[in-house]
């Protein structure tokens, strides 16, 4: 399977995400960190199963389509669940 540099760089942001999840920020701002970074773990492991997904592809096409479609349904999903406990946290 050929290496993919994009998602060690988005599994960068979600591993900074969780550090945020443990650093405490004052005021709204701490607030409004705290929640839009709550979405980090879940999207880390997503990422980090991804080889169970790809299983099987060799051609660097298939592999790019069939995770678009996956990177697609899985933002949606998370976008829509994390909307909803950012606005309940406020």
């Amino acid at each position: 399977m050929k290496e993919n540099k994009f998602l060690y760089l988005v599994k960068f942001i979600a591993c900074m995400l969780v550090i945020v999840i443990h650093t405490r920020f004052p005021g709204n701002f701490g607030t409004a960190m705290d929640a839009v970074s709550r979405i980090a773990v879940p999207y880390f492991f997503a990422l980090s199963g991804r080889f169970l997904l790809l299983e099987g592809d060799d051609d660097a096409e298939k592999i790019r389509e069939k995770s678009g479609r996956y990177l697609v349904k899985l933002l949606k999903i998370t976008g829509i669940v994390y909307s909803v406990y950012f606005i309940f946290s406020l």
